[in-house]
């Protein structure tokens, strides 16, 4: 049986494509010292790959609560404009796949929050790692990024609280995107 050309050009464009997109620049405000306007550029290098090369946060996490303007923020837009996936493309999912461990002391709570490339999310909480071991989370994060646009502009905000002195060290942290091109 023969397919004609129609029905082989509509089964290739259906096809689902799944990519990971990688931390492209990013901001730590957990210093003591740090006020909303004043952050600290962070080196992404380490966030890469799964290798126990990890980014440690730059100070302890707040005490008892959260405070909004301490965060580990991530970008995974590139700077030059080129996109993740192509800009007319369906987004099926969005997974931000994790690793991380709490240095000191148990961590309270965490959670994240995705910034889409117009807004800001809802939070989203983060199952909590055991004190000095690796915990390996995907969440997904579909809801928040139903575009290419806003799957190509993603930030994640990463808070935490904790009842003791403490700071977080992430090893990986990557966007995994489904998406159909068109």
């Amino acid at each position: 049986m023969l397919l004609s050309l129609s029905t082989v050009s509509s089964s290739i464009a259906a096809t689902k494509i799944t990519t990971e997109v990688l931390p492209q620049s990013g901001t730590d405000t957990t210093y003591e010292d740090t006020t909303e306007s004043f952050v600290h550029s962070i080196d992404v290098r380490p966030l890469q790959y799964s290798d126990d090369d990890k980014l440690t946060s730059g100070s302890f996490w707040p005490l008892n609560y959260y405070r909004n303007s301490r965060y580990l923020e991530v970008n995974f837009f590139n700077s030059s404009g080129e996109n993740a996936i192509p800009a007319n493309s369906k987004v099926k999912r969005v997974n931000l796949v994790m690793e991380y461990t709490s240095l000191n002391a148990p961590l309270k709570k965490a959670h994240i929050k995705v910034f889409d490339g117009k807004n800001w999310s809802k939070k989203k909480k983060v199952r909590l790692p055991e004190v000095g071991s690796d915990r390996i989370q995907t969440i997904n994060i579909t809801k928040a990024v139903k575009s290419a646009y806003r799957a190509n502009n993603l930030s994640i905000r990463f808070q935490a609280y904790s009842l003791a002195p403490t700071q977080t060290a992430i090893d990986q942290i990557k966007e995994v995107i489904t998406y159909v091109p068109r």
